[in-house]
């Protein structure tokens, strides 16, 4: 199948079904058979279900070192306007974070990136209501500048009130 530039894809499916596999092996962490072509030239960011931060790095510098993976310049305008939304402690050990921080933080490294394709896993699971309409927000800008959405929930909710097209993983 070939997904379209400025939709946002929904995956479901029971736990178990293959989806996390699935996003792993888009991204290429994961060994598998068969084809995913990407278009030359076309970012991909991903957020796995469980983020993981190293101890003793605090959230600025995990944000730092992912920009520097990735290439890019940190905006720190940017930066300072996006958490100004999403309020995290920068300067605090990601690893002391709550679970909805951790994503926030997550969820915040991609949008500073900028990818072209955002591969999400279970990115709702987690955030309070807050994250949970940043990041819905977030969504729709990524439509409106051309750019794919994949991502799975086990909220129904946010599958049929942001998705192009949900796909059933069995």
């Amino acid at each position: 199948s070939i997904l379209e530039e400025g939709r946002i894809y929904g995956m479901v499916g029971e736990n178990g079904a293959g989806k996390s596999t699935l996003f792993r092996c888009l991204t290429n962490f994961e060994n598998y058979d068969g084809e995913v072509e990407i278009p030359n030239g076309l970012t991909v960011g991903y957020l796995s279900d469980t983020p993981f931060y190293y101890t003793y790095v605090t959230g600025r510098e995990y944000i730092e070192f992912c920009m520097k993976a990735s290439g890019k310049v940190l905006d720190k305008t940017a930066l300072e306007e996006i958490n100004s939304h999403f309020r995290l402690p920068l300067d605090k050990y990601a690893t002391r974070y709550s679970l909805g921080m951790k994503k926030r933080l997550a969820i915040m490294t991609l949008m500073l990136q900028e990818p072209d394709i955002v591969i999400l896993d279970e990115p709702f699971n987690g955030l309070d209501i807050v994250g949970t309409l940043i990041l819905k927000k977030w969504f729709k800008e990524l439509k409106d500048k051309h750019k794919t959405v994949i991502f799975s929930s086990h909220i129904i909710s946010s599958l049929t009130d942001i998705s192009d097209e949900i796909f059933s993983v069995v």
